[in-house]
């Protein structure tokens, strides 16, 4: 029994001696070699690609007019749809944009009421607006704001 203690004793011993790595061979934010160290304070900068519109995506549309933002000023969000099934989905978790917004189709384009098909897949979303706003613009003769 006093051999199987002391065996044990030992291996556990060598497990925890053998299984420490220096903190010198630890890569993880240290300079790699041949590398110039940043200086403290530094933030690494890097560029976010901006987002472009893919399949499946659902965007949101809210079309206002100069009458529409004198009546109701700018906080106006008229919401097509049942408010009752809005409030639901808002309480049950579930996003309120899969009822209101416009999907992009497998074409890439948002069908919208009157104005049509419009092209957005591959675009940021500026572009996607500066489209919607252009095929609008045809419809409506006073100032738009989206």
């Amino acid at each position: 029994m006093l051999k199987s203690l002391k065996g044990l004793t030992i291996a556990l011993f060598a497990v925890t001696a053998f299984s420490c790595v220096s903190n010198e061979k630890i890569i993880y934010l240290q300079n790699l070699e041949g590398n110039k160290p940043i200086p403290e304070g530094e933030l690494i900068s890097y560029e976010i690609p901006e987002y472009r519109l893919q399949y499946n995506d659902i965007i949101d549309v809210n079309v206002q007019t100069i009458d529409d933002l004198i009546e109701g000023g700018f906080n106006n969000k008229n919401i097509p749809g049942n408010n009752q099934q809005m409030q639901v989905a808002g309480q049950s978790g579930g996003d309120i944009y899969y009822m209101t917004g416009y999907t992009v189709d497998e074409k890439g384009n948002i069908r919208l009421p009157i104005v049509g098909e419009v092209q957005v897949k591959d675009k940021t979303i500026d572009e996607a607006r500066l489209e919607i706003e252009k095929k609008l613009r045809t419809l409506v003769v006073s100032e738009l704001y989206m």
